[in-house]
């Protein structure tokens, strides 16, 4: 796991998983001082990663071992739904994506190789439905405390 040092631009941690490397290097190479960015190869470390610290966005590759993209995404959906969740294929066979689509609920889906204003534009606004999420939620706790006072 690799964390890029940075002032980020916008708030909100984004976690990036790959099995290639290098695609983590270009990745974190494109965020640099931009977004606080998270990186692992591994499906598995990417659930640990979830559960131990608040992620904004989770962007997935589709081919990994051990487990898929959509069943990372699937997983992330069901135990962290405030994660937004992102998919990057490499593969013209759009049946990976859609698959994702529909188990892990995904914001959207990108081909490798991505281009960088549109995956930049991509991650401003997951980041920013991920903060309006946050606080709509808060305004709905307090509405409910409020509630409950009366």
């Amino acid at each position: 796991m690799n964390a890029v040092a940075c002032e980020p631009q916008h708030a909100g941690t984004i976690l990036y998983v790959d099995d290639d490397e290098a695609n983590l290097t270009v990745f974190e190479a494109l965020c640099e001082g931009k977004f606080d960015v998270v990186t692992t190869t591994r499906g598995r470390k990417a659930l640990e990663i979830l559960a131990a610290r608040e992620i904004a966005v989770l962007l997935a590759d589709q081919r990994m071992p051990e487990m898929t993209g959509s069943e990372l995404l699937e997983r992330a959906c069901r135990d962290f739904p405030e994660t937004d969740r992102l998919l990057v294929t490499a593969f013209a066979d759009l049946s990976d994506a859609v698959d994702a689509i529909n188990r892990g609920h995904i914001r959207r889906y990108f081909r490798k190789q991505w281009e960088p204003r549109e995956l930049e534009a991509t991650l401003v606004e997951s980041l920013e439905n991920h903060r309006m999420r946050k606080k709509l939620a808060e305004i709905e706790r307090r509405l409910l405390e409020t509630e409950r006072v009366y």
